[in-house]
């Protein structure tokens, strides 16, 4: 898969392959090979640990353990340890365990990275990495501090050995180079010369007979042919050919001389490309361009898909009856400009390829060939004649033909109708077209059913085949539904075809070839003749001809279709795609189809209401018409009797898919037709709809008075007989004598409906009928006469809000009323009783009129005193008249209730006091009874007047937040007023005492204020001051801290005491400097610090105390210095050692100088240091002795008395080297070096040494820790050493010289035999040269083999020729000039060791 640019390139596959272990497997493998071996080696480390730790009686030895590096050395012919010196092969038991473990480690993790298992693969860095950890533990477990630096040592190895560093040295210009890679940086040895010996030329012209083809341009062949010429063992220099034309094969052409520079010289590496596209050519692609071979598979499968253009050439033989075309001609014939199609799959070695350009149809011959000498080259038997024909053109599409015929040009008449009845027989009996079919804007508008003939215009040798296919749909969302071929060209009879015509025309052969729905081909045959392609004149005219083809076209389903012409193809395969579409367009409109709903179905009908009308539901059943609005044609038919109306015919426009006709007479319609903008219609079933008249409902009413003996008429009783469809409505008013109307409905699922009227109030009343209606008609008006009628109503009594029982209180209320309403005519005498448990009464009450009234009675006394229930009830009613009615006994129902409330404080206790902190509030419960809500007062002792509030619950609380007695005064509920109980009427509300902290007149001296003083102490010392706490324990005491410095530095920290007790001690610091502890405040487990005390900057107190610093003393400086024998111990800017002090000032110190470990040879004590910093001077000592020595601090002492502190043991010594004077000097006496020699120097005195020198006029400076001092020659130019640790030495002056370069200049490949040539070597380097040559020849399959070496010395110039006859490859292989040679001379086993060293 080629990898898209910028995409980062796949990893590489395992080493194992998944098909032999999955990665699974593989991951599991190693880590048991990885957790095996850390198992083994946690037994070495706990057998160690015994070894080291717990046994002393067991010496190890090398023999007790298993150490790889032991086995490995002893099969090697050398010491491993030599040249692995990190190695160590000793009898140490610390050292031999990491050897081992460091070793199978590094192995593992080297194998890992290796192997590349999936998921735990990992690059040079990362096993870097893990190397180092398992280093690091292996030295942990197994180290000591030498074996420490082994596996450093260790650890650099392998990481050069990773990043590819090893072996590099130090170049003069200072920076890492191998020596090999210096010496190879650039080359030095070129050139190389090919010499063949080559026999008489020969050629071989169009090797493969293969035949080609011209394309036409707009005046004549514009690019040529390209026609192979193979030449062998010479070079053509001129060449005569013929070409004999193709519509004359027996006329005499005279040869044509063309010069060999005038040929294309082709490339060996076309080869390669011949061997691709061996199985595909240029023009191996399908019909609508796709590739033929990728989808040869597909073809197989799918029968009716196009087979490629190759597979249609090979039939072109095979239509002949004689297979010699096809035996000849294997493809296609090549184009213009191919060179790779026209070459044999392989050539000889010592072949050349030529182009031999022809832009003119006919046949080729070479016939003579010449090189430079005048020789003819001998051109080969298997040479063929060339073919060049004229490549198919011409193609494009002429249009459609007309419907009556094939077209103007093909003639009309009987002769156009019968070509055009002869392409569609057997799928029609005549061609169907429309009228309305038309053509706008070059799209054919067609119907569905239609037929076409698209007629197309082509050019070519021979039979000709025309590629076309039909895409559905509009631009990019068009598909291919159809492609074929139309085959076999044959001159059609002149009887059919018209003599006007620009050549021949095509005629379908057998219509059992036509393409079906699937779009198979239709194939148009002729016989063709005999091609023959040796090298005898032709007899075959094979010039190209222009023919016309008719393409018929059914038209069976709607959309746009777009018929387009792909390509030609001619009897050799030629295959051309006009450059420009060529297509007819075909837009087909689908035939309208409109029908009546299912509603106009059989037997049913549409229902035409009294002056109303209906629509006609027509529609268009599937899509829409898309080509607009569709006209419709409706009849209508009246129905037998009906001489109100007359049958007629109207065109209606439909939009969509559906239409509504309107219509207001019963009948017969009927759809008669459907057209569209371009097509005809069809009418489908249902295509008629009868609509009938649906009658108006009517009915009977009968009316009658309703009576009372007392009263007389109380109302009216209706009857109404309906005639329609069920359900029924009827409507009527009722008038009153006030001329109130009221209006009433009656519902009835029935033909038969009753309905009554009895009026409350006395009076005359009107009831008329105004409509009727059923399930079709409504508000039909109906005349009938008002029925009147003077009603006397009966008395009536209601109770009004009859709600459930009343409740009474007899300490608010000691009578109540009932309410109720009258109706009827007045006035009204009531009877009703009042009972109770005990008694009862009954009474008797008179009203005026009607309407809401109430009577008023009192509690009964029995249960006014004692609480119960009692109960009203009414039994008759009389009016005016004196007609008495029953009440139904309606009662109203009270209780009387006679509990007063009463309040008091919750039970807490014999004592009601809370105790709080100041500024809370705390919560006493007032216990109630009653029925709330309750209003209760209180008074505070500080506050005499009453103070109200209302609660809602029988235990509500009472929020406290002052300081007092709270006693209760009053309390009232929802209907009486209460008592409070007696002695639980108060409550008080109390406050804790507030916490404090003070300073005991013993814990410091008064200064001013409230800043007390301690006694200094020295740094170190421990001091502490108690301070006394009042309130409620635990206490938190919190105070801050100022630390002031010695150097005037503040640090301010706020911190906290915990105190249990009523006494808190506060610690004193006892760092250097002036400390101040300034107390804030105090909090215990009632009250919080006091935010206004903490806030203020004093505090309660404070207390001041200073603490002095022990004295310290130390070098600044951690470095060493340097002196030389003789000089005094005296300050430099390069010696700068000074000793720093702390404490207080002034100061004395003791010093002493001597050797490490030995006896001071220099002691001294300086006094009065006043300030903090001391440098180093002693000049009355001076360095006598070469070697280390120490400046020691004895003792240092300061003024506040305290004793001194030793910080740092390592700032109390100054290191001291006492140097010789230093030198450089050379290894040898050799001035003149090469690139990639090792300069080398001794160095002498003492390290470092610091070397200058210039390379190249280029200054450097560098610091050596060895006595030795080498450089690597990188590259050409001169070497001054100026100095060595700053003293000036002789200068030591070095050339270094380039190494010399030999190349053999190019000259002529080949000559002839018995010829010489020459060879010329040119140098670059300082003269005299030597160089070694070598010529060698190629041996078969085992290559290369040199046959010839030979050296020439004492060259004194920059080039060297001799002459030869002799065939080969010629190379040097040595150059050697005053001074260098390469390759470099062999270095000796003393240098590589040096070299490895290094």
């Amino acid at each position: 898969m080629a990898q898209r640019p910028g995409q980062a390139p796949p990893p590489p596959p395992p080493r194992i392959p998944e098909s032999w272990l999955s990665a699974s497997e593989q991951r599991f493998y190693v880590a048991a090979v990885a957790g095996g071996l850390q198992v083994y080696k946690l037994s070495d480390a706990l057998f160690h640990f015994y070894r080291t730790s717990l046994s002393t009686s067991v010496a190890p030895t090398p023999s007790t353990f298993l150490s790889p590096i032991a086995i490995i050395n002893k099969f090697l012919p050398f010491n491993l340890a030599n040249w692995l010196p990190f190695i160590s092969l000793d009898a140490s038991a610390a050292s031999t365990y990491l050897t081992k473990w460091l070793v199978w480690d590094w192995l593992v993790v080297a194998v890992v990275m290796w192997l590349r298992v999936p998921a735990l693969r990992f690059g040079p860095v990362k096993g870097l990495v893990y190397a180092a950890l398992f280093t690091f533990l292996d030295a942990l477990v197994f180290g000591t501090l030498g074996v420490w630096a082994q596996a450093a040592h260790l650890l650099v190895f392998f990481g050069k050995f990773v990043t590819n560093t090893r072996g590099q040295v130090t170049t003069l210009g200072n920076r890492a180079a191998k020596p090999w890679k210096v010496v190879d940086q650039e080359q030095h040895l070129l050139g190389h010369r090919s010499i063949r010996v080559l026999p008489h030329g020969t050629a071989l012209f169009n090797p493969l007979s293969a035949t080609y083809c011209l394309s036409s341009g707009g005046s004549g062949f514009s690019e040529p042919v390209l026609i192979p010429v193979i030449t062998n063992n010479s070079e053509p220099y001129k060449l005569w050919y013929t070409i004999q034309p193709l519509d004359n094969p027996g006329s005499e052409v005279k040869p044509l001389e063309l010069m060999g520079s005038h040929l294309i010289r082709g490339d060996r590496r076309l080869l390669q490309k011949r061997l691709g596209v061996d199985g595909e050519d240029a023009d191996d692609y399908y019909l609508d361009g796709r590739n033929a071979h990728a989808g040869h598979q597909q073809q197989q499968q799918h029968q009716g898909s196009i087979p490629p253009a190759r597979a249609i050439a090979g039939t072109v033989g095979q239509a002949t009856g004689d297979g010699s075309a096809a035996a000849v001609y294997h493809g296609r014939s090549i184009k213009p400009n191919d060179k790779v199609s026209s070459l044999p799959h392989s050539i000889e070695q010592s072949q050349t390829i030529y182009y031999l350009p022809v832009t003119q149809p006919g046949w080729v011959q070479l016939e003579r060939v010449q090189d430079a000498d005048e020789s003819d080259f001998r051109i080969r038997k298997t040479s063929r004649q060339a073919l060049v024909v004229e490549c198919p053109s011409e193609g494009r599409m002429l249009g459609v033909v007309d419907g009556e015929g094939v077209g103007e040009k093909e003639g009309k008449g009987k002769a156009g109708k019968t070509l055009k009845l002869s392409l569609f027989q057997g799928d029609h009996a005549i061609v169907k077209r429309t009228a309305s079919s038309t053509t706008v804007g070059g799209i054919h508008h067609r119907c569905v059913g239609d037929d076409d003939v698209v007629k197309m215009r082509v050019r070519g040798v021979g039979e000709l085949q025309v590629g076309w296919l039909t895409r559905e749909g509009k631009g990019k969302e068009s598909k291919v539904i159809e492609e074929g071929v139309i085959r076999g060209i044959q001159l059609a009879d002149p009887a059919c075809v018209g003599a006007n015509g620009p050549g021949n025309s095509l005629l379908i052969k057998d219509k059992s070839e036509r393409a079906a729905a699937t779009g198979s081909q239709v194939v148009l045959a002729r016989k063709a003749k005999h091609l023959a392609t040796d090298r005898n004149v032709p007899n075959n005219n094979f010039a190209a001809q222009t023919h016309d083809a008719f393409l018929p076209i059914p038209h069976r389903q709607p959309g746009r279709y777009e018929v387009e012409f792909l390509n030609i193809t001619d009897q050799f395969g030629n295959f051309l795609r006009p450059p420009q579409t060529q297509s007819t367009v075909f837009e087909i409109h689908p035939l309208p189809m409109v029908s009546f709903t299912n509603y106009c179905a059989q037997p049913r009908t549409l229902r035409l209401f009294q002056n109303r009308t209906v629509s006609l539901p027509i529609i268009m059943p599937g899509a829409r018409n898309p080509d607009g609005t569709t006209k419709v044609k409706i009849s209508f038919k009246p129905n037998d009797g009906d001489d109100t109306a007359t049958a007629w015919e109207k065109d209606y426009e439909m939009e969509g898919k559906g239409l509504s006709v309107p219509v207001g007479r019963p009948g017969t319609y009927s759809i008669e037709e459907a057209n569209s903008l371009y097509c005809r219609g069809i009418v489908n079933e249902p295509a008629t709809c009868v609509v009938e008249a649906v009658p108006v409902p009517k009915a009977e009413v009968k009316m009658e008075s309703l009576s009372n003996e007392c009263a007389g008429d109380t109302g009216v009783r209706g009857t109404i007989n309906f005639v329609g469809t069920p359900p029924f409505k009827a409507a009527y008013t009722v008038q009153s004598r006030n001329g109130h109307v009221a209006t009433k409905h009656v519902n009835s699922n029935s033909p038969i409906a009753h309905f009554s009227e009895t009026p409350s109030s006395p009076g005359t009343y009107t009831y008329t009928m105004l409509s009727i209606g059923d399930q079709n008609y409504q508000d039909i008006p109906i005349k009938m006469e008002p029925f009147k009628q003077t009603v006397h109503p009966l008395p009536k009594l209601s109770v009004l809000n009859r709600s459930g029982r009343r409740s009474l209180w007899s300490c608010a209320q000691t009578e109540t009323r009932v309410d109720f309403a009258l109706s009827g005519k007045g006035p009204f005498t009531v009877d009703y009783t009042v009972s109770w448990p005990m008694d009862s009464y009954a009474s008797q009450a008179t009203f005026n009129q009607a309407g809401n009234q109430h009577i008023t009675l009192k509690i009964p006394t029995a249960v006014a005193a004692n609480g119960g229930s009692f109960t009203v009830t009414f039994t008759n009613i009389k009016d005016v008249n004196g007609c008495v009615a029953r009440t139904n006994e309606q009662s109203v129902p009270f209780d009387v209730k006679t509990t007063r409330p009463t309040a008091k404080f919750g039970d807490t206790g014999t004592n009601r006091v809370v105790q709080v902190v100041e500024g809370s509030s705390a919560r006493a419960v007032v216990q109630l009874t009653g029925e709330g809500p309750w209003t209760v007062e209180y008074v505070h002792s500080d506050h005499p007047e009453p103070i109200p509030y209302t609660v809602t619950t029988a235990n509500a609380p009472l929020v406290m937040n002052r300081k007092g007695v709270y006693r209760l005064v009053g309390v009232k509920d929802a209907h009486c007023k209460g008592h409070i109980v007696e002695g639980s009427d108060s409550f008080e509300l109390t406050y804790f005492d507030k916490p404090s902290v003070h300073l005991p007149a013993t814990g410091a001296r008064q200064q001013t204020g409230q800043i007390h003083s301690r006694p200094p102490i020295c740094a170190g010392a421990e001091d502490h001051v108690t301070l006394d706490l009042e309130g409620r324990s635990p206490f938190q005491v919190r105070y801050r801290h100022v630390h002031t410095l010695p150097d005037k530095t503040k640090y301010t920290e706020d911190k906290d005491i915990v105190s249990a007790q009523d006494a808190g001690i506060l610690h004193m610091e006892s760092q250097p400097g002036q400390h101040k502890y300034t107390v804030l405040g105090v909090k215990d487990v009632s009250y919080d610090f006091d935010a206004k005390s903490l806030s203020s900057p004093k505090g309660v107190f404070s207390i001041v105390q200073e603490v002095f610093g022990k004295p310290t003393a130390g070098f600044a400086a951690s470095s060493r210095f340097s002196y030389c024998v003789g000089q005094p111990f005296k300050a430099s800017q390069e010696n700068t050692a000074a000793i720093e002090f702390a404490g207080k000032a002034p100061f004395e110190v003791d010093l002493a100088l001597g050797p490490p470990g030995s006896r001071p040879l220099y002691k001294k004590t300086i006094k009065n240091i006043k300030g903090n910093s001391w440098k180093v001077d002693l000049p009355d000592h001076t360095f006598s002795h070469v070697g280390s020595q120490l400046l020691t601090i004895l003792s240092v002492r300061d003024s506040s008395g305290c004793p001194a502190e030793i910080l740092n043991d390592d700032n109390l010594y100054l290191g001291i080297d006492v140097l010789e004077t230093a030198t450089i000097t050379p290894v040898n006496d050799r001035l003149d070096y090469c690139v990639g020699d090792m300069l080398e120097f001794v160095l002498g005195g003492t390290a470092p040494w610091h070397v200058a020198y210039k390379f190249n006029k280029k200054a450097h400076d560098v610091v050596v820790n060895v006595p030795q001092f080498y450089r690597l020659a990188e590259r050409a130019g001169d070497l001054e050493i100026k100095s060595v640790s700053n003293k000036n030495n002789k200068d030591i002056h070095r050339k270094i010289h380039p190494l010399p370069k030999a190349k053999i200049e190019e000259g002529k490949p080949w000559l002839h035999e018995g010829d010489e040539t020459e060879i010329t070597f040119s140098f670059k380097g300082t003269p005299p040269f030597t160089f070694t040559y070598t010529r060698s020849i190629t041996d078969g399959r085992k290559g290369s083999k040199v046959v010839d070496t030979q050296t020439i010395s004492d060259i004194q110039s920059n080039s060297y020729t001799f002459s030869t006859a002799m065939e080969g490859e010629y190379d040097v292989t040595y150059v050697k000039d005053t001074y260098c040679s390469y390759p470099p001379q062999p270095r000796s086993a003393e240098s590589k060791q040096k070299l490895l060293q290094w």
